[in-house]
């Protein structure tokens, strides 16, 4: 079994250096001969590809974040080239290797061949390991932002040309827009009318705090669908990236806007 890189793991539960459990310490479970078959698949909603390289990791770790061993438990590695989600996966977890008593999850990130991570479990999805299967069923993925910029700080400043409308393109000079300020406004054009409204940012996390105010000018009907197709977007949006100097924009029904700043 092969993990390209068990720092990613450790990244995803947030442990931290100086523990001070030991092997020795902990009481390991006298079930030697218990193996369980781990089973699921991964998929995030957005029409997004993959790049070329990228890597699916899943893990298995233990909950309580004490055991120093907890990323080395169990998991696998799958090869994405040409594949698109859902991805499964499968591995066996020998619990002659598990502390008796503790709780164990399942979490999964995509990598690049950078090794960046661009694709993470939101959450670990805890196992049954009484029996010799078990099924996670689906678990969503959310995306990282790689750009290296600190939180929703990048969104802030100038206004982000909108490029594409949920794999739709734009109308052709329609100057379709996106601003937001650090006291959590957002503004901008659908192309014909201009909206306003509030919005709260947590890492890649974001949503609109109340309605959207739009004005009711007439324009095309195609400008006018065009404001709709925008504002279904913003309206349930769910998670933000930017990477390379692109803004991608996703839904709760993984509809996306992607925009660049001038």
């Amino acid at each position: 079994m092969k993990i390209r890189t068990i720092m990613a793991a450790t990244m995803l539960v947030g442990l931290t250096a100086g523990c001070t459990t030991t092997a020795g310490d902990t009481n390991i479970t006298s079930n030697q001969a218990m193996k369980t078959t781990i089973t699921g698949e991964v998929y995030y909603l957005p029409r997004i590809a993959l790049p070329p390289g990228a890597e699916l990791s899943v893990v298995l770790l233990d909950k309580s974040l004490n055991n120093p061993l907890a990323n080395l438990f169990a998991g696998t590695t799958v090869p994405l080239d040409g594949k698109n989600v859902p991805v499964p996966f499968a591995f066996v977890a020998d619990q002659s290797m598990m502390i008796a008593g503790n709780d164990y999850e399942v979490r999964a990130v995509i990598q690049s061949l950078e090794g960046d991570i661009i694709w993470r479990t939101r959450t670990g999805h805890t196992v049954d390991l009484s029996s010799t299967s078990y099924n996670t069923g689906k678990l969503e993925l959310m995306m990282v932002d790689t750009s290296g910029n600190a939180g929703s700080a990048a969104l802030v400043g100038d206004a982000w040309q909108v490029e594409d409308i949920n794999g739709g393109g734009v109308i052709d000079r329609s100057n379709v827009n996106i601003s937001f300020t650090k006291d959590g406004k957002i503004s901008g054009s659908g192309g014909c009318n201009f909206y306003s409204g509030n919005y709260s940012a947590t890492d890649n996390n974001i949503e609109l705090v109340g309605g959207v105010a739009l004005t009711q000018k007439a324009c095309a009907p195609a400008l006018m669908n065009q404001d709709q197709k925008l504002l279904t977007v913003l309206q349930k949006v769910k998670n933000y990236s930017i990477n390379n100097g692109e803004l991608t924009i996703i839904s709760e029904n993984g509809r996306t806007i992607t925009a660049r700043r001038n």
